[in-house]
């Protein structure tokens, strides 16, 4: 399992590949919303997300909980403006002393209650529609 480090590079004209990341709106107002996957483990987590670093764990925590360590995550935009404001050297360095730091991911106790909490109504959401198929095929 690969993580990469924190700060890849961001630079104006480079792709989305490039970034390598992808962001997906996990709340409408206040509420806590995720996109469901075929593929197990790779649905998306609820809330307005933060990224941290603590030791050599990445931290995943919503906005409304205190920093849970280092934040990985930077604005680079706001109002269709560039905000991010380091420089391609100082890019680099910052990823070349956070690449490979991170062995593990941890939830915090909210990002992960809101993740059984989709998950249990996805289980049952399942069970239900198996259990309707299951009665109009035996009619």
């Amino acid at each position: 399992m690969l993580f990469p480090g924190a700060g890849g590079y961001w630079w104006r004209l480079v792709h989305r590949d490039t970034v390598a990341a992808a962001f997906k709106r996990t709340a409408t107002g206040e509420h806590p919303t995720v996109k469901f996957s075929n593929d197990p483990g790779k649905e998306t987590l609820a809330g307005y997300l933060r990224v941290y670093g603590r030791d050599d764990t990445m931290i995943v925590a919503d906005e409304s909980e205190s920093p849970q360590g280092e934040p990985l995550f930077v604005k680079l935009v706001d109002q269709g403006r560039m905000v991010y404001r380091e420089s391609f050297d100082e890019q680099a360095d910052r990823a070349d002393r956070t690449w490979g730091r991170c062995k593990r991911v941890e939830l915090s106790s909210k990002v992960r209650q809101w993740q059984e909490r989709f998950r249990n109504m996805r289980t049952e959401e399942i069970s239900q529609a198996r259990s309707r198929l299951a009665k109009d095929y035996s009619a």
